[in-house]
């Protein structure tokens, strides 16, 4: 499930894909179940999220 907020459509998508390359990079055995925005941000192109993640 996505869950995000109006300015994403300002900025472009929060993709799950880069947040599991995150996770991965990390070396986490983590996967993302449900992610989102926490807050409205108009200005800048790095939005905080929230994400939901899966441990093994």
């Amino acid at each position: 499930m996505r869950r995000g907020c109006h300015t994403l459509s300002n900025w472009g998508n929060i993709d799950i894909e880069n947040i599991d390359h995150i996770l991965l990079k990390k070396d986490w055995p983590a996967k993302v179940k449900d992610y989102g925005c926490l807050c409205d941000v108009e200005v800048s192109d790095h939005r905080p999220i929230w994400a939901v993640i899966e441990l093994p």
